[in-house]
């Protein structure tokens, strides 16, 4: 038998007594069927509630998710610590079923901010919502245009339009009708499809609705209990315009923790809301020069560099050549390598060490391969790395690990 919904005939409910119908155990979770539910099942772009049932001795047992089959309407609960809950939840006990308030009321400022600001763009663009997700961090609507994007001033246009809304404090209103042939007399903003008993929702007056179209979610009853709707961004999104947004208790706490931020930002550079951008151009001006400045110092120094060791390998033409480095990257170095290895007098193999980092550069005429060098000694030292059989890095834990690997060289 389908479970009773009783958060449809009275969204404000927050706790109600329940007869348990069926406990299902498959060995991973317990599913909990009772007579009827406050809790709303996961669908229509909503989470699910959570709460707990609460047994006549006192006992509470978390309610973790709630999902209902389409097909019978029934309503599982399932129910944490469900080893220790058997013994507690009987068949045909009565049992309170609590609801996490917060849950339910972030979850209703969500659900009827979407419907809310979805009219708002349909009310001046037209266009239609496609796709709606309650995540964790935001609210997304997908607003179809048949490939045009929406621009600034549109987004920020219908964000207006929606705060006027919640402001006008206009009502909610859900009428239910046994079937879409009933249901087809109200002014919804697309077709009605689904088969059984449907679920109207209107924003405004039903002669002229601000919004109206089927769903199945928890809404309030009026416009303004949402208090707030903020649009954080918006983006193209598979030929349509995906709007971020939060609305309520969840807006609120985004505007404050941008609001901190960028406090925080004036304060580094010393700087108010109107000068904030200029004081970033000319930070980001000298980070250019200075950027520029010591690009060219470590060209200087790589050439100066590569002079020295070419001299030396002039004279002394070893088969083996090692040097250690603590003023440049190991990226540097690798630059350096390669420029050393293309003079007529390179060596059969050379290490360049970065000591700062513990990391060997291994470069080599073609006489050895340096990737197998690295994989042959570097492990057994505790050293990681790899490469090319011109040129291989070894990435070792310590000098004393540096200087061994060299020694095995």
């Amino acid at each position: 038998m389908a479970t009773e919904k009783y958060y449809q005939h009275d969204v404000d409910c927050r706790e109600l007594n329940g007869r348990i119908e069926a406990i299902q155990n498959d060995g991973k979770s317990t599913r909990i069927i009772m007579d009827r539910t406050v809790f709303f099942p996961t669908g229509g772009g909503q989470p699910c509630d959570t709460g707990t049932l609460v047994t006549p001795d006192g006992t509470s047992v978390s309610v973790i998710d709630v999902q209902e089959d389409k097909d019978t309407g029934i309503i599982f609960h399932t129910i944490e610590n469900a080893a220790s809950a058997i013994g507690v939840l009987q068949v045909g006990m009565t049992v309170t079923q609590k609801l996490n308030e917060d849950r339910r009321r972030i979850n209703t400022q969500r659900h009827t901010g979407e419907h809310i600001l979805t009219g708002a763009f349909i009310q001046l663009f037209g266009g239609a919502n496609k796709g709606f997700h309650m995540g964790g961090e935001y609210v997304t609507i997908d607003m179809d245009y048949d490939g045009k994007k929406l621009t600034e001033e549109q987004v920020r246009a219908a964000e207006k339009m929606a705060n006027e809304v919640i402001w006008a404090n206009l009502p909610v209103t859900v009428s239910t009708f046994p079937n879409r042939e009933e249901a087809s007399v109200m002014p919804t903003r697309k077709p009605v499809t689904q088969d059984g008993e449907i679920t109207i929702v209107t924003i405004g007056d039903l002669e002229s609705p601000h919004d109206c179209v089927a769903c199945c979610g928890t809404h309030f009853h009026r416009t303004g209990e949402v208090g707030l709707i903020r649009v954080h961004k918006f983006e193209p999104n598979k030929g349509m315009n995906r709007i971020y947004f939060e609305c309520g208790d969840r807006a609120l706490e985004s505007m404050q923790a941008d609001d901190a931020l960028l406090r925080t930002v004036q304060e580094r550079y010393s700087a108010g809301s109107h000068d904030l951008l200029q004081k970033m151009d000319i930070r980001d001006e000298k980070e250019a020069e200075l950027r520029q400045d010591c690009t060219g110092l470590r060209q200087y120094y790589r050439d100066r560099e590569m002079a020295r060791i070419a001299a030396l390998l002039h004279r002394d033409m070893p088969d083996f050549y090692q040097d250690s480095f603590t003023l440049v990257s190991p990226d540097d170095l690798l630059k350096l390598g390669f420029a050393i290895m293309e003079d007529e007098a390179a060596p059969a193999l050379m290490a360049l060490v970065h000591r700062p980092s513990h990391t060997v550069l291994l470069f080599s005429d073609g006489s050895q391969n340096c990737g197998a060098l690295v994989k042959e000694h570097a492990k057994s030292l505790g050293g990681r790395g790899g490469g090319r059989p011109d040129q291989a890095r070894a990435l070792m834990p310590n000098e004393e690990a540096v200087e061994k690997f060299i020694e095995s060289l």
